[in-house]
């Protein structure tokens, strides 16, 4: 419906730079929150985390202008709104982090040009926008109302500022910081824009090079619906240095230099009508070339062949300390991060956990199903791993097993540390209390993590570290619950193991644990590398797998791993179950009900291929970086049968191909009960 752009309020000294704007510049802090007491007793060194609030501020404070007219003027004209009116002093333009869709539409609008009238009211001020493409580019009219003498202004946008803005920075979503050179017009409405024909129009899928490589493509542009639209109908708002485009060819050609990292969006528009499109071109870093130069920019360089980024400013230490970091363009600046895991500290290529203070929370709304305010992140290295997927795909498969398990969300991303090129990582959820309150459990459960084989419910010494909750590791009866199940799993009679199993266990995690552990080879997680979480004193115990360098064919030193039948022996609790009639029989249902359903072979094969084609070029980029000391590295260094990512993918499909087949020729001995008396007897282990 048209809106009546009569602007009732005004800005006090009404022009750019005046003191009246000033206090609008400066933007609005985020507010991500409050610590929590638990938080302030395990998390102690949030105290130290002061600083900035995260948040990135344009570093222009006022716009180049070509005269010193009045910032807004009066008129009243009838204009469609693009967008819903968008009041930023109501705290809507902001969820969990991001653009509202209402303020992500305002910032398109704007980015590409859309006509149209674009309403923002910020602390009692309206402002009242008409957005209009002239020439070789938008131009903006601010209009007033309070005083009719003045003429209106007209204002170039700032592209550059417009293009880097992403949430939650307030700041880009203030009118006063859109424009670069205004000038005054005469006291008219500017003319409607043209009606647009509903084409939405495409470039086609995002273009990704490397620096000094030349993209030579003939784009094909096309609407929403499919209807062709001509090259020559077709305008670039403006190209980086050194690209070209030939309207009556369709022919696009750039050769980008070695200064020009960055993901580039850029615009086009039909000449007919107007309508805005946008063709994605990234360039990656050369980060070998001889005369490289450092990535200018890190917040312009969101992606690297369709993966996210993550610039890490790294001090390189065990411990927790004050870091910042960028990604998708925004600069974390409180955060803090350490090196984590015992292998990734002798590995050249390290894992890192990060972590970020409760008014500055990790976004990521667009990668797995959300992973939006997160307190903390694990980046998993893939030095041991030149599959470089093995990790997302072991999560993914337990996952898939049963949508009812506590998820670990991942997904591939690059990492630089310092701006220098680190590789491909696989961004992990951090399980701790934060994580069971993503997923709707309680935050005051108790958490424990098995860090030695000899965390199998098989011995009292059970090896298992306390992550969270009460009593704190060491403190009177810090481990009762876990050592309720080991007495249950070691000394209960077959009729009292059935009847108090499911009290102290959630059965079916335990039994997909070992279905999890079958399909996978994850031979390092039947007493290591897994969480136990108990919600409350009722609960009974749910698990969450971790760490799987050690799957899908190879061992945690990366030799290869021959099919054989698995150390289930280890775990009491598999021990019992199979032991049991009426478990062995459950356990056998729910095995075959995984190979016909989840666990079907071209399923989980058309996954694995999934997963390659996204992370390949990447890929491959890391094994240019990082093929030398993986070969030489000494934990593995006398392998004869080295492959490169290629042929690790094939291998991996090799293996899988064959893994089914071993189930099927030996699913009698698989499921082959053993007394656990004959493992540890039980007078032996009560007299310990």
């Amino acid at each position: 419906m048209p809106t009546r752009c009569l602007l009732l309020l005004s800005l006090i000294g009404g022009c750019f730079g005046s003191p009246g704007s000033a206090e609008i510049m400066g933007g609005d802090s985020v507010d991500g929150g409050t610590t929590d007491e638990d938080e302030a007793r395990t998390d102690e060194n949030d105290a130290a985390t002061g600083g900035e609030d995260g948040t990135s501020k344009p570093t222009r404070t006022e716009p180049r202008r070509t005269g010193e007219a009045p910032f807004l003027a009066g008129t009243t004209c009838d204009y469609d709104d693009v967008c819903e009116p968008l009041d930023l002093a109501g705290g809507d333009h902001l969820v969990s982090g991001v653009f509202s869709s209402d303020a992500q539409c305002h910032m398109d609008a704007l980015r590409m040009g859309r006509p149209g009238l674009l309403q923002i009211r910020d602390r009692g001020r309206l402002w009242m926008v008409f957005n209009q493409t002239e020439g070789p580019g938008p131009v903006v009219y601010f209009e007033h109302a309070d005083d009719p003498s003045e003429a209106p202004t007209r204002c170039a946008l700032d592209m550059d500022f417009l293009q880097r803005c992403r949430a939650p920075d307030p700041s880009c979503l203030r009118p006063e910081n859109w424009a670069a050179e205004c000038e005054p017009v005469a006291f008219d409405c500017p003319a409607p824009p043209t009606p647009m024909k509903d084409c939405r129009p495409s470039a086609g899928p995002p273009r990704w090079l490397e620096e000094g490589d030349t993209l030579e493509v003939s784009l094909e542009f096309a609407c929403e619906n499919g209807d062709e639209v001509p090259g020559s109908d077709v305008r670039f708002q403006a190209l980086p240095d050194g690209a070209s485009y030939d309207p009556d060819t369709g022919l696009f050609r750039w050769t980008p230099g070695l200064d020009q990292a960055a993901t580039y969006d850029l615009v086009f528009r039909l000449e007919q009508t107007g309508e805005p499109g946008e063709l994605r071109v990234g360039v990656a870093d050369a980060f070998d070339a001889p005369d490289n130069e450092p990535i200018a920019d890190p917040s312009r360089y969101l992606y690297e062949y369709g993966l996210p980024v993550f610039f890490l400013e790294d001090p390189e230490q065990d411990e927790y300390t004050p870091s910042a970091l960028t990604y998708a363009g925004r600069r974390y600046r409180s955060m803090r991060i350490k090196i984590r895991g015992r292998n990734s500290r002798v590995y050249p290529k390290h894992s890192y956990t990060l972590k970020f203070p409760w008014e500055d929370l990790f976004q990521e709304p667009n990668r797995e199903d959300g992973m939006i305010d997160r307190k903390k992140l694990v980046l998993t290295t893939s030095f041991d791993d030149n599959s470089y997927i093995r990790q997302r795909l072991a999560h993914t498969m337990w996952r898939l097993l049963d949508p009812e398990h506590i998820p670990v969300r991942t997904y591939p991303a690059v990492v630089y540390r310092d701006n220098e090129f680190r590789g491909l990582y696989t961004v992990t959820d951090h399980v701790d209390r934060h994580m069971m309150r993503y997923n709707g459990l309680s935050d005051e459960g108790e958490l424990f993590k098995s860090v030695e084989h000899a965390g199998n419910f098989l011995t009292q010494n059970h090896l298992m570290e306390k992550k969270e909750g009460l009593p704190l590791q060491g403190e009177p009866g810090w481990d009762e619950s876990l050592q309720q199940v080991i007495r249950l799993v070691v000394l209960s009679s077959d009729d009292e193991f059935l009847e108090l199993a499911e009290q102290h266990l959630d059965v079916r995690d335990y039994q997909h644990w070992w279905i999890f552990m079958m399909a996978t080879g994850a031979s390092d997680s039947t007493g290591k590398n897994v969480y136990h979480y108990k919600e409350n004193r009722e609960a009974p115990f749910r698990l969450i797998p971790w760490d799987f360098n050690e799957t899908f064919g190879q061992d945690w030193r990366t030799y290869r791993a021959e099919q054989r039948i698995p150390r289930w022996r280890r775990n009491g609790i598999w021990m019992r179950m199979l032991a049991h009639p009426t478990f062995h029989s459950q356990l056998r249902e729910r095995a075959t009900a995984a190979l016909q359903g989840p666990y079907e072979l071209e399923g989980i094969l058309a996954r694995l291929d999934a997963y390659w084609e996204a992370v390949e070029p990447v890929a491959r980029r890391d094994w240019r970086r990082w093929e030398t000391e993986y070969k030489t590295f000494p934990r593995w260094n006398e392998r004869q049968d080295f492959t490169d990512p290629g042929q690790e993918i094939e291998y991996m499909r090799t293996w899988l191909r064959e893994r089914w087949a071993f189930f099927e020729a030996n699913v009698d001995q698989l499921f082959t009960p053993v007394d656990i008396n004959e493992v540890i007897p039980a007078a032996e282990w009560a007299s310990n």
